[in-house]
């Protein structure tokens, strides 16, 4: 079993990006790991009493490493390869334009749409889509620095959170969506909490679940509310009807030109027997140079591939790097 931690974006400027997602959606800088020629910042939305569990310690110092996977959280891993910044040429693919559609967004949800994206307009973040275009008024799109979407979703009314905002998704599109749910759902663990079909799409929700966590209701309208009801985020998974028939279609997976998204990450207590069990069932591996430049280290991290290529790093608990 594993548990989903990380989503992980290729970011141009950190002086840039790091502030937004503090200053916009009070995220917090748990940690940052230094390489050759690179650093991540990981950047965690904590509840508000729990901030301080992330901030006690400096986000370079070893003491931020080691706790980075231990903690139940999720992370948006935001991956800068130095000298970037200078490069006035350099831009990452966000997913979302063709050829090169894939990673879809991140977002966050909050009680009011409206109003969070006035402050968010006041505060001079770009928009894809605001709440008074098109025909959805409960949400809006809005671009970071390095243009990746972020989906503004309101929350239901009787969700008691006093914080702003929290991390509620990821999403990625998938082309068959029975072999991607089973990749999520077999050996990584996750739980399909909700599904919604329209005419020429679906939209598949899973989430990595605890065995603490309140059992979920039946698949219907009580189960569909734990997706606004929930602090913690679901991975989204899009499917276009008619996909998995074309064999020659493909999802970009942002680790070929043109880069952008990344990898998510899950942690496992038994790195060396969760690879043995997926490559035993078929689940294809990264090649040696695609997992050296994503990172992986022997007995620390891995680097599989979903149905459609997206990198899914597994990280055993407790590493430090």
């Amino acid at each position: 079993m594993a548990t989903w931690v990380s989503t992980t974006l290729r970011i141009k400027d950190p002086a840039k990006s790091v502030p937004f997602y503090e200053s916009n959606f009070k995220m917090k800088l748990a940690a940052k790991i230094e390489g050759a020629g690179e650093t991540r910042y990981f950047l965690v939305r904590p509840r508000d009493d729990k901030t301080s569990t992330f901030s006690s310690d400096a986000p370079g110092s070893d003491a931020a490493r080691r706790a980075l996977f231990t903690r139940k959280c999720n992370y948006v891993e935001l991956w800068h390869t130095h000298g970037s910044e200078g490069d006035a040429k350099l831009k990452y693919d966000n997913g979302n334009v063709e050829p090169t559609r894939g990673f879809g967004h991140i977002a966050f949800n909050t009680a009011d749409v409206q109003e969070s994206c006035d402050s968010l307009e006041a505060a001079g973040v770009d928009f894809q889509k605001k709440p008074s275009e098109g025909k959805m008024k409960t949400m809006a799109f809005v671009k970071d620095p390095d243009s990746y979407w972020i989906e503004i979703v309101r929350r239901l009314p009787e969700t008691n959170f006093k914080e702003e905002f929290n991390l509620s998704q990821t999403m990625i599109r998938v082309k068959d969506p029975a072999k991607s749910i089973a990749f999520y759902t077999g050996h990584l663990g996750m739980r399909l909490i909700s599904a919604r079909h329209f005419s020429d799409f679906s939209l598949f929700f899973l989430a990595s679940l605890s065995p603490g966590d309140a059992p979920l209701p039946p698949f219907g309208a009580e189960r569909d509310a734990v997706l606004k009801n929930a602090w913690g985020p679901v991975l989204e998974l899009t499917h276009n009807h008619g996909t998995e028939h074309d064999e020659a279609f493909s999802y970009h997976s942002g680790n070929a030109d043109p880069l952008g998204f990344s990898s998510i990450g899950f942690v496992t207590q038994d790195l060396a027997g969760m690879c043995a069990l997926l490559k035993h069932d078929g689940a294809a591996f990264a090649d040696a140079q695609l997992a050296s430049a994503l990172g992986a280290v022997p007995g620390k991290v891995e680097v599989a591939l979903d149905p459609d290529g997206y990198a899914v790093k597994l990280i055993a608990k407790g590493a430090v790097l």
